[in-house]
């Protein structure tokens, strides 16, 4: 009996021995088992944060971005208004200062002069030229001048000085007008000065 039951305690034993050690190794391989998923779930969890990051990262950059360039046509604005202005100022002063001169005794002169070159380069032998009204006074000099070749009629549109060369029967004209001198200066004067704003 004593045999059996000495049979039965190192049975015991042995049974205990290897539930332990499965339960040991059930423990330890729970436990690298719940490491490995922690593990996991952090480089999941930190490539969802990293994936966040660039996002909001790409998002500051764009509002920057925005922000940049919105600033920038704020102050291309700003430039371009404050050139215009200067620009404006300019030609208004060479506008009086034009003016100026169609009253003095010099212009009479440097108009008959003018009038007479500009026939030379035009295409047709006739012409009618148009001046302002202040300078009608100068027809009859005109005619005389170029032998009967032109007619002479008011501008109402020109008020600074100048003249137009037209022919009625071809419909081509050349602006000589002190306007039009002004408006064909004014469109390379950004270039000329260095008053061009780059985009």
């Amino acid at each position: 009996m004593s045999y059996s039951r000495d049979k039965l305690a190192a049975f015991e034993q042995a049974v205990e021995q290897e539930a332990e050690q499965k339960i040991k190794q059930l423990q330890e391989e729970a436990k690298a088992y719940r490491e490995q998923e922690l593990e996991k779930a952090k480089g999941e969890e930190y490539a969802k944060m990293f994936d966040y990051m660039q996002e909001q990262v790409q998002v500051i950059k764009n509002r920057q971005k925005q922000a940049v360039t919105k600033y920038d046509l704020e102050v291309r604005r700003g430039l371009v208004k404050y050139r215009n202005q200067l620009t404006d100022k300019i030609f208004d002063e060479a506008k009086e200062k034009l003016t100026e001169f169609s009253h003095t005794e010099e212009y009479a002169g440097y108009l008959l002069e003018q009038v007479e070159a500009a026939m030379e380069e035009f295409p047709f032998d006739t012409a009618t030229v148009l001046l302002k009204k202040e300078d009608l006074t100068l027809a009859d000099s005109l005619k005389k001048q170029l032998s009967g070749k032109i007619e002479v009629e008011e501008d109402s549109g020109n008020r600074l000085g100048g003249f137009i060369l037209f022919n009625k029967e071809h419909g081509v004209l050349t602006d000589k007008t002190f306007a039009a001198v002004l408006e064909e200066q004014k469109q390379g004067f950004y270039s000329t000065c260095g008053l061009t704003i780059q985009y």
